[in-house]
């Protein structure tokens, strides 16, 4: 809801309109955004009733975003994106649509797929999270597409709570941040300290994040002796004031639409140290200025990289400043500037 909130900050007037009812929402809604809840989530099964539920949204959709009278409609990922452009044929409301993930790792499946690819010449614009999340859509005229990052959210500078967890001080901690689902590689990270612990004692390794994969790296861990020097922390309310205790921080994801914990990571002053995945983390990290990138699923390099910072404080001092200085281009204001530009180029097309 950043973006929400900097919108409104700006003089927008934003209506949100969700699938999901409110019961769904993660996030607070800001005060002063009109909020459209249809309440039409929900799984399908078979083929017609997929069909028909469907159309049922199309339909809410097409009325409720009518009823906000829209200069321009921004829609969110791959279905929604299509299910809005559908709802909005013969409207001439334009429609941005965005990709927040790398469409080849992360397929919307069929029709879906046929669909979006019939459909998003019809949007106004296509705006992608990252530069490799756009080079997807390169039978996407160039005039069609953008690129603009997530910004940084404020809060990752904000002081902890009182009963945020806590590292020990008299240990020091790698840290990652992310889902525990197969896409974020954890299992790669975890075999990658096992390689390097013993030479390194002193060091500890902690994950934040829940998912599905808890079990198989708890097995991992288990496995290779690591139960006292791994920890999987869990869903943390305030993961920015865990972040600031580490003393190094590595993302090991095999796929990444663009990597907002590691502009965070490096926002909280910590070297970082990232696979070089298709998209994201080399649009972040310049290797060897502001952090570290290995090749991707390459478990050994990353062993490599991860054993020299340990071993070298001044090194991961100055990777450290140079990512505080580095990460500025995304802050907030210049992302919300971006998304100005955005809104402008249409104004010119139009």
């Amino acid at each position: 809801m950043v973006m929400a909130q900097e919108f409104m900050k700006r003089g927008h007037t934003l209506s949100l309109v969700t699938l999901y009812g409110e019961g769904s929402d993660f996030y607070p809604v800001p005060s002063g955004m009109r909020r459209v809840s249809l309440g039409l989530e929900g799984s399908s099964s078979g083929f017609y009733q997929p069909v028909r539920n469907n159309l049922r949204r199309i339909y809410a959709l097409r009325r409720a975003i009518r009823d906000t009278h829209p200069h321009v409609t921004i829609s969110f990922i791959d279905r929604m994106n299509v299910l809005v452009l559908l709802s909005l044929l013969g409207t001439r409301i334009p429609v941005i649509v965005t990709e927040r993930a790398d469409p080849d790792i992360t397929p919307c499946g069929q029709p879906w797929g046929f669909l979006r690819r019939c459909l998003y010449p019809l949007a106004a614009l296509l705006v992608s999270i990252s530069h490799g999340v756009d080079r997807k859509f390169s039978w996407l005229a160039a005039s069609k597409r953008a690129v603009v990052h997530n910004p940084l959210w404020p809060k990752t500078t904000e002081e902890g709570a009182k009963d945020s967890p806590m590292l020990s001080p008299s240990r020091k901690h790698v840290v990652a941040l992310g889902r525990l689902s197969s896409e974020k590689g954890f299992h790669l990270l975890i075999r990658a300290f096992a390689a390097i612990a013993d030479e390194n004692p002193e060091w500890d390794l902690t994950i934040i994040g829940e998912g599905p994969q808890r079990q198989e790296l708890t097995s991992l861990i288990a496995s290779a002796g690591l139960n006292k020097r791994v920890t999987l922390q869990g869903q943390v309310q305030n993961p920015f004031a865990l972040l600031r205790q580490a003393h190094l921080f590595v993302m090991s994801s095999l796929s990444e639409g663009f990597g907002n914990a590691l502009i965070e990571a490096m926002a909280c002053g910590i070297a970082a140290i990232s696979f070089d995945c298709p998209s994201g983390p080399g649009e972040i990290l310049r290797h060897n200025l502001d952090g570290i990138l290995v090749p991707p699923q390459d478990s050994a390099a990353l062993a490599a990289a991860m054993d020299r910072l340990m071993n070298n404080p001044n090194e991961r001092h100055r990777l450290s400043t140079e990512a505080l200085k580095s990460v500025e281009r995304f802050r907030v204001d210049r992302i919300m500037d971006q998304w100005d530009a955005v809104f402008q180029r249409l104004l010119l097309v139009k």
